[in-house]
């Protein structure tokens, strides 16, 4: 912030305020300490020989002084606290909204200077949350309810979407939220997360957070569309997935990795596509069986290698001599083909 030195203004605060407060509230907020660390009341009251509720009274004392004596020589900083909440729906993720105020080294400075900002209110870490600031309790309110129809729509939709499918679909539900709004409260939320296509899902989905080598194999077979050989999945997931210089996964170990994944299907020669397409797991003859078992009727030899070839990457005489297998498959008079009843 140009027109503030945040060190500056801390310093101008405390200076008015005993030795002993201003100690206090340095440990307290770790504005003294030179890795940042705060000190909790029982260890500030070991060191003064005061209770921890004591110490407790001081900070509190303390930071009512410091808030009328903010509002007074710096109301600015005060507007452009609340701005910057208010700018993203009224309330904000404490980390994302501290690394927009100022640098990491400015981190517990701003975070004591919030403090004092009437006005605004900090909201606890929870199981589900992280810690976040909002403008008043109805702000804050707002945002744990979208974060809960959000992650509800997630549930039932089981697939990552955008902020604007989901704002679209909900409509009439949505009135008075935008997209800046809801991403910034979607950063709150220790469950959910967005990707780099700008989808959202629940972080233990590998769509959000790819962490090993199948879950980024996945994400490429998706993005394409398409079967793709194991070679190029491992190009594309180097190529994809790393920042800076490319780093690409060791071939064999990208075939090792999808060959014992249920959510992908060899197809032959190398090649392989998502179970979730319709492919199924077998060999040619169990493909084959799987073929004659869902038809209503036998089929022709022609019917039977155009159906296999759509889960199979194999020649046209890998289908017939798997076919010749007489004690899987019948051939009726006409020519064609049903299972063989046991």
């Amino acid at each position: 912030m140009a027109n503030f030195e945040y060190k500056n203004v801390i310093e101008n605060l405390l200076k008015e305020s005993s030795s002993r407060s201003r100690d206090i509230i340095s440990k307290r907020f770790g504005l003294i300490s030179f890795n940042g660390k705060k000190s909790t009341l029982e260890a500030i009251g070991e060191e003064y020989g005061l209770t921890r509720e004591r110490v407790r009274q001081i900070e509190e004392d303390a930071l009512k002084g410091f808030r009328e004596a903010l509002s007074l020589k710096y109301p600015l900083l005060s507007e452009y606290f609340k701005e910057a909440i208010k700018s993203s729906g009224g309330a904000r993720k404490e980390e994302t909204l501290v690394k927009e105020l100022g640098e990491e080294e400015d981190k517990n400075r701003i975070i004591f200077l919030l403090n004092l900002v009437s006005g605004i209110k900090k909201y606890k870490e929870t199981n589900s949350l992280y810690p976040f600031w909002a403008l008043d309790e109805k702000s804050a309110q707002s945002a744990k309810k979208e974060i809960a129809d959000f992650s509800n729509y997630l549930t039932k939709k089981k697939i990552p979407v955008s902020i604007e499918e989901y704002l679209t679909e909900k409509k009439s539900g949505a009135k008075g939220v935008s997209c800046i709004s809801l991403t910034s409260w979607i950063e709150i939320s220790k469950k959910v997360g967005q990707n780099r296509e700008g989808k959202c899902g629940f972080l233990k989905w590998p769509e959000i957070i790819p962490k090993w080598v199948k879950d980024k194999a996945y994400i490429v077979l998706k993005q394409e569309h398409n079967p793709l050989h194991f070679s190029e999945i491992a190009r594309l997931v180097g190529e994809r997935f790393t920042e800076g210089k490319v780093i690409y996964p060791n071939i064999q170990t990208v075939h090792n990795e999808l060959i014992k994944d249920d959510k992908f299907v060899l197809i032959g020669r190398g090649t392989y596509a998502l179970a979730e397409w319709g492919y199924k797991p077998g060999v040619v003859k169990e493909v084959i069986s799987e073929v004659l078992k869902t038809s209503a009727k036998p089929l022709n030899k022609g019917e039977i290698i155009r159906r296999v070839s759509q889960q199979r990457m194999v020649k046209e005489n890998t289908i017939l001599l798997n076919l010749n297998d007489r004690s899987h498959f019948f051939r009726d008079s006409q020519g064609r083909y049903r299972l063989r009843e046991a």
